[in-house]
């Protein structure tokens, strides 16, 4: 689970998959920690709580170029090569067993696979994986059946939009993270990606929570 607290501070970060969570993994500071001992963490110890977040498109967009693009591009197909689960969930919906074995064969049904069969198959399972979720369900949703809910309100914590700049510097002063650490970056993939008609609207409605929650525009067209 996606919980970190600041060694030697009252701080803790709450982040989501896809969103600088392999960053945040990679600083020294940053101590990783489950769900159960942030929920502990916020009731004892009322610590600053930072929420990163991305804007919902960028987080969808950022999820293809690398599940689907990156990795089946750039992966090392020999014996000890492991599809991610966050791939693996979507093998039924591309006519491959949950369990497929053929690299060669799954490489090929993920480059196949455009941006808009992506997003139809995003509306029918984006609540079984947390790379894939909305955002807000991190903080209470049935979803997390083992703690429900962290107790927190959104006006209590603070959100930090990793695209704004304002905000990135303020959570670098805070917790010492290092701006310029990057890592699953998929800018090298050029790939046109056009938010439009009903695929939009797909989006809109399975991360309306995060629109209203967390500040983001939601695009009407």
């Amino acid at each position: 689970m996606p919980f970190f607290k600041i060694k030697d501070e009252n701080k803790l970060v709450i982040t989501n998959f896809k969103v600088m969570f392999t960053s945040f993994k990679q600083t020294s500071n940053f101590i990783k920690i489950k769900r159960m001992e942030a929920k502990r963490q916020i009731k004892f110890n009322k610590p600053d709580i930072f929420f990163t977040v991305r804007n919902p498109y960028k987080r969808v967009n950022s999820f293809f170029l690398d599940k689907f693009r990156n990795i089946p591009l750039n992966a090392k197909l020999d014996s000890s090569f492991k599809w991610e689960r966050p791939q693996r969930v979507f093998f039924p919906l591309l006519g491959l067993p949950i369990r497929a074995s053929n690299h060669e064969e799954i490489r090929s049904r993920l480059l196949e696979t455009s941006f808009k069969q992506y997003i139809e198959m995003l509306q029918r399972i984006h609540q079984v994986d947390e790379h894939i979720n909305p955002q807000s369900w991190i903080l209470d949703h049935p979803q997390y059946f083992f703690f429900q809910s962290l107790d927190i309100d959104l006006k209590s914590i603070k959100i930090i939009r990793i695209e704004n700049k304002t905000e990135m510097d303020f959570f670098a002063d805070q917790t010492g993270f290092n701006l310029r650490k990057k890592a699953n970056n998929t800018s090298a993939i050029k790939e046109e990606i056009n938010l439009k008609g009903k695929y939009l609207k797909i989006i809109n409605d399975i991360y309306a929570e995060d629109f209203v929650n967390l500040g983001y525009s939601m695009l009407k067209k």
